[in-house]
């Protein structure tokens, strides 16, 4: 079995069209015509997603003496369907966004209170500083984050 023609099952299970599953993918239908009829072969980062959206292994979708795919069936990644709904992405975590917007009122509240002092370069000047402070901390945290990712590798 080709991949065109796991994909065109996968597809067809799912009562997905061609033009669903090439939104999907952000390419064109005729992109994922051809790769039904072995035209052409969809690329590395198509072939992981579809992999995904269909909960398939690649091995399933690459190999082409596995005609079945092991005990998932092709059935659609339901978080993936309602991530798509939402118009979200998953890979923006949940607390960049709002530690972003704390972090600017912070910024804002802070020149509006220096502003008020005597000395018209201390306010800037503070700002300036604490910006900066800031921004060495949240690097520093990046590097302990990166840190505790590749030890426990």
């Amino acid at each position: 079995m080709t991949i065109g023609e796991k994909i065109q099952r996968c597809r067809k299970e799912q009562k997905m069209s061609q033009e669903d599953l090439a939104s999907r993918l952000g390419v064109s239908r005729q992109a994922v015509s051809k790769w039904e009829l072995n035209e052409s072969v969809p690329d590395t980062e198509n072939v992981v997603e579809l992999g995904r959206i269909f909960r398939v292994s690649l091995d399933y979708l690459l190999k082409a003496e596995i005609s079945e795919p092991e005990e998932t069936a092709c059935v659609v990644d339901d978080s993936y369907q309602e991530d798509e709904k939402r118009g979200g992405t998953k890979n923006v975590k949940w607390y960049r966004r709002p530690a972003v917007i704390v972090y600017f009122v912070v910024c804002i509240l802070i020149i509006t209170s220096l502003s008020f002092l005597d000395s018209p370069g201390v306010g800037l000047l503070y700002v300036l500083d604490i910006t900066f402070l800031w921004g060495i901390g949240y690097l520093v945290w990046l590097c302990v984050k990166a840190l505790k990712k590749y030890v426990r590798k």
